[in-house]
């Protein structure tokens, strides 16, 4: 049986995700730009063998949590005994809060966003909006979506998927900031030094 907090987040990772299709297609028909579905580093192809599976589970898990008969599908009992708590509709929240605010940062980036590394592409160092704070804040609210699923689904494979996404997403900034480092040089060093790349206001990065 289904909780209203578990079937809001479960629509908010899915519209997130079908919004990246979206922005895939807009960038290729819109725009004229490269949306980086498929990775050509092989780097980032390795890490789309394990994204791709990751992402799969982070769709299909939640809606498991509170029906299968596994224990590593299904949340734990003091998760389903409580899943109209209080602590369910903060998660709830911050699901939705981490969807809105992704939008206008996707927007910023307009035809300088992908999903991967494309070599070659023509593209901007981006410092407005949001990207004056932090250097990801698409990733940073990715992992807000992330945790907030955790909470209203807490089962083993959902941690495991949650472990596996947060290990590639630290991997993927660390790879697009050497990336952009080649690109961009000392205006992009000097970037790094102003702001932090998840959390606002921190004179550290993680």
């Amino acid at each position: 049986m289904y909780q209203l907090p578990l079937q809001i987040v479960i629509y908010t990772v899915w519209l997130y995700w079908l919004s990246v299709v979206v922005m895939i297609a807009r960038s290729r028909i819109r725009l004229g730009a490269e949306a980086g579905a498929v990775p050509r580093s092989t780097r980032e192809r390795w890490m789309w063998l394990l994204w791709v599976p990751t992402v799969i589970a982070w769709l299909v898990l939640p809606d498991l949590a509170y029906n299968a008969s596994s224990p590593v599908l299904r949340a734990a009992p003091w998760a389903i005994a409580h899943s109209n708590g209080a602590i369910y509709w903060l998660a709830t929240v911050a699901a939705i809060v981490a969807y809105v605010l992704t939008v206008p940062c996707w927007l910023t980036l307009g035809s300088n966003w992908s999903l991967a590394i494309v070599p070659g592409k023509r593209t901007s160092l981006v410092t407005r909006g949001f990207y004056s704070k932090v250097r990801h804040p698409i990733y940073a609210l990715g992992l807000l979506l992330m945790a907030a699923t955790l909470v209203v689904a807490p089962s083993p494979a959902m941690a495991l998927a949650a472990t596996a996404h947060t290990a590639l997403v630290i991997l993927k900034a660390s790879n697009e900031e050497r990336f952009l480092r080649q690109e961009h040089g000392q205006c992009y060093v000097d970037y790094c030094h102003r702001t932090s790349r998840f959390i606002p206001r921190l004179a550290w990065s993680i």
